[in-house]
């Protein structure tokens, strides 16, 4: 039984205030929702009664009891629980969990446990009992060239061996039947696809180490090329989340950025990084496994826009879409646990290559305006570079603003010249010398960029071209329309008439 069906997205139901939940899923044969988010201080006896195929405690081996008892989740990167644990333990040091996640096993020798699997310390470490420890300053100062040459060349040789090792199994699997990218494709989901390909490569003679880098290094691309589903951002989930942690009815995504990160309990900060391996991941990462997928689109938008704007756009864009979309938006997709928290951001001399690697790859960009009449969207100094980029690099661009914007462009539109001027001058005021960003830091990066390279006035140029052809494209396709419903009109009035002339050649007859 799909309960999203039924009840909607129940992930996020706030029930802490729910005094009796007896009863709640009474006689369904199977549940499969995550509800391992509940809060529990309610009484929940019985509330699954009936349900036989839920994962629940007892837990299978790899994962343990949730911390509200509803459900059970997969163990940590590192950790280990055997069938029917009440909790996931960390492996010793110089172990790591086995492939069913019951036990730990001893790394190979030569190497420690680290980020979930074995690898050899790095120059200018030692291996030790504990670990890896760092050489006594003297001697790394007396030995420095020659170990530094002959490790780098030791380790480039390993690591080519091992790779060329896992490369030809992995041919030698595809050859015999063994898809690789339908490996992939099923990593999406969590239970319990994973386990059959694990017991393919291990028939095809690849370690428990070899096996778990593979699927670790899947996961951490899946990571950072999945986007989040327009249907998550339209979810009553999403806002509920958003209101509650805000405490507004309305919250920007600013507001959103203070309540998810920049508080006293982050979200994701339990929650390893697929990409790093450190605790706090991506709000990607976090939100449901359904909701996320491969990147189709990347949105240029803007982080002061209110919640229901983006409901309202996003709504537009759907009615008007035939396909599945997954969205590339940095505030899902960039680990903010890294950016706001840490403030490991991406220096200047990278974030051109890094800006234009993103956009390139997802293939196609929307454009999310507020409005019109002095859109904040040509304000800010992102989403003015990012159009510029775009058209730099043929990426195909899709305008959206929420419906009211729609309707009053619209009629701006119909009351003829006055009106089409106002909407072009409105939509052609660029000034990208004074736009601005939130981070300071941000706003010079993107600027020195644009000064170092083509200069504000080519950007300013450019930028209006395509927000006044976008316009035009639009007044076109209303007055098309309009043309099209006219000559309905007239076939529909003429269709009336040569039937009533019919009916009274008939009478006098």
């Amino acid at each position: 039984i799909q309960l999203r069906s039924t009840y909607g997205e129940i992930s996020y139901w706030e029930v802490s205030a729910v005094t009796d939940m007896s009863g709640l899923f009474e006689d369904l044969l199977a549940f499969n929702e995550n509800i391992t988010a509940w809060n529990t201080t309610s009484n929940i006896d019985r509330i699954f009664h009936g349900a036989s195929s839920f994962h629940r405690p007892p837990c299978p081996a790899g994962s343990a009891p949730a911390g509200n008892g509803l459900g059970c989740k997969i163990c940590d990167m590192g950790h280990f629980a055997a069938e029917g644990s009440s909790h996931c333990e960390a492996c010793s040091k110089g172990s790591i969990p086995s492939s069913s996640g019951a036990t730990c096993q001893d790394c190979p020798p030569g190497t420690v446990s680290k980020a979930g699997f074995c690898q050899p310390c790095q120059f200018p470490f030692l291996l030790q009992e504990d670990g890896c420890e760092l050489w006594p300053f003297l001697v790394v100062t007396v030995g420095v060239t020659f170990v530094m040459v002959s490790v780098r060349f030791l380790l480039v040789c390993r690591r080519s061996r091992k790779a060329a090792k896992v490369e030809a199994t992995l041919d030698t699997g595809r050859r015999n039947g063994f898809n690789a990218d339908k490996m992939y494709q099923d990593l999406w989901e969590e239970f319990p696809e994973i386990e059959r390909h694990r017991s393919a490569l291990q028939r095809m003679g690849m370690t428990d180490t070899e096996i778990q880098k593979q699927v670790q290094d899947m996961k951490a691309r899946q990571s950072e090329t999945a986007g989040v589903s327009p249907r998550y951002l339209l979810s009553d989930s999403f806002a509920s989340l958003a209101s509650q942690r805000s405490g507004k009815a309305d919250p920007d995504f600013n507001d959103m950025k203070d309540a998810f990160w920049l508080c006293d309990d982050p979200l994701g900060q339990d929650v390893n990084c697929p990409r790093d391996g450190r605790p706090g991941c991506a709000l990607v990462d976090w939100m449901p496994r359904l909701e996320r997928g491969q990147q189709t689109h990347f949105i240029s938008w803007t982080w002061r826009y209110k919640l229901s704007q983006i409901h309202s756009a996003v709504a537009v864009f759907q009615s008007e879409s035939t396909s599945d979309a997954f969205f590339y938006m940095c505030f899902f997709v960039n680990n903010q646990h890294r950016i706001l928290l840490e403030a490991s951001g991406v220096g200047s001399e990278e974030l051109e290559n890094i800006f234009e690697s993103n956009l390139t790859r997802v293939g196609q960009m929307v454009a999310i305006l507020d409005t019109w009449d002095q859109p904040t969207y040509l304000t800010r100094i992102w989403t003015v570079y990012e159009q510029f980029v775009a058209t730099k690099l043929n990426i195909p661009v899709t305008f959206i603003m929420p419906r009211a914007a729609m309707d009053s462009a619209q009629d701006q539109m119909l009351r003829g010249e006055d009106g089409i001027r106002r909407l072009t001058e409105s939509l052609s005021n660029v000034d990208s010398e004074h736009a601005e960003a939130w981070k300071k830091e941000d706003e010079a990066k993107v600027k020195g960029l644009i000064r170092d390279t083509v200069g504000f006035q080519h950007v300013n140029s450019h930028v209006r071209q395509v927000m006044v052809q976008w316009i035009l494209a639009v007044v076109k396709q209303q007055l098309e329309e309009r043309i099209e419903r006219a000559q309905e009109v007239v076939k529909e009035v003429t269709r009336t008439k040569s039937g009533s002339e019919r009916f009274g050649m008939g009478a006098r007859m």
